[in-house]
């Protein structure tokens, strides 16, 4: 069965579901991009798909009626929407027959919004993929499909973001023949156990008080959570200037010799100046200037510390290129 689609895409994951669909002969109707201020993968995403000019519409444009019009005019079945950063309104939702579904990289109803790929890290809640409606709500509409992504204790937040947009495209791929049967299953959201984060949420965690205590388990998550370059990552300040830390995870056999590093205990508070010095270690073994022992199994962990002009937010992950 063929169905009419209207894709809102953006981002490497974008990318590649519009590449998927393409190959497969999808009837693509329409294609929403977001504004070029805030756009990634646009391009790619615009010439995968070859769609005329006047079926691909900025966000923005989904306010003005003219656009809802359009999309009325073209009749779509079903709209997905993936890696996109705009709320649809309910007017618009009313156009497709089969309403709208939402690629959403977190195991709902835990981590709703925002920086999906850091909040598992801090404070344990599951990562995950989640296919499901769209409603009114952000993030709230009924289930179609999802899969547990899990965490080790070395993953970074770039590490966790690879595993879980690389395992969305995948576990699309794997759904959408499902849906496209009437074959897929739907069922409510718990919202009692809904979790909900903005954009701008991490701002307040992410500076370090280098005289504060922090529990080492604590700290070392969120050094990790936010360690996903180019991008920025938990910083101090220090003589008026932001200095970025990034860290580093090395799996150890715990029969070896481990030198001179320190033994960090993850229950105890250390104050972040200590902590910090310790990652950075000695010139002899830099990539290993501390450890923790995680389930029988010796963790060193370093860091590397980075000025303002060190971080390239524009620029995009070495696995976003690869090809």
């Amino acid at each position: 069965m063929m169905m009419r689609i209207i894709l809102f895409l953006n981002n490497w994951g974008g990318w590649q579901v519009a590449r998927w669909l393409r190959e497969r002969n999808e009837d693509i109707v329409g294609l929403v991009v977001q504004p070029e201020s805030d756009e990634r993968f646009a391009r790619q995403i615009q010439d995968a798909l070859n769609l005329p000019v006047d079926r691909v519409w900025r966000a923005p444009e989904l306010r003005e009626p003219e656009t809802v019009a359009r999309f009325n005019d073209l009749k779509p079945d079903i709209g997905i929407s993936g890696w996109f950063g705009y709320i649809l309104k309910p007017e618009l939702l009313q156009v497709f027959g089969q309403g709208c579904i939402n690629l959403h990289t977190a195991y709902l109803p835990w981590n709703g919004g925002w920086h999906t790929n850091v909040w598992p890290i801090l404070d344990g809640s599951p990562a995950g993929i989640t296919i499901h409606f769209i409603d009114p709500g952000i993030d709230t509409g009924d289930l179609i499909a999802q899969r547990v992504i899990p965490v080790g204790p070395t993953d970074t937040g770039g590490s966790l973001h690879w595993k879980i947009t690389s395992g969305m495209v995948d576990f699309f791929k794997e759904i959408w023949p499902l849906l496209k049967e009437g074959k897929h299953t739907r069922k409510p959201q718990d919202n009692s156990q809904a979790t909900f984060h903005r954009r701008a949420d991490l701002a307040a965690l992410d500076c370090i008080q280098l005289d504060k205590e922090y529990p080492a388990g604590e700290l070392l998550n969120l050094l990790r959570a936010r360690t996903y370059p180019p991008y920025p990552a938990a910083y101090f300040v220090e003589n008026a200037q932001r200095v970025y830390v990034r860290v580093q995870f090395f799996t150890d056999d715990l029969e070896e010799s481990i030198g001179q590093q320190s033994c960090i205990d993850l229950k105890k508070h250390y104050k972040a100046k200590k902590l910090l010095d310790m990652l950075r270690g000695g010139n002899e073994r830099p990539r290993q200037a501390a450890y923790f022992i995680h389930e029988g199994q010796r963790i060193c962990v370093s860091s590397q510390q980075l000025g303002e002009q060190d971080i390239h937010p524009d620029e995009n992950p070495p696995w976003m290129t690869m090809e």
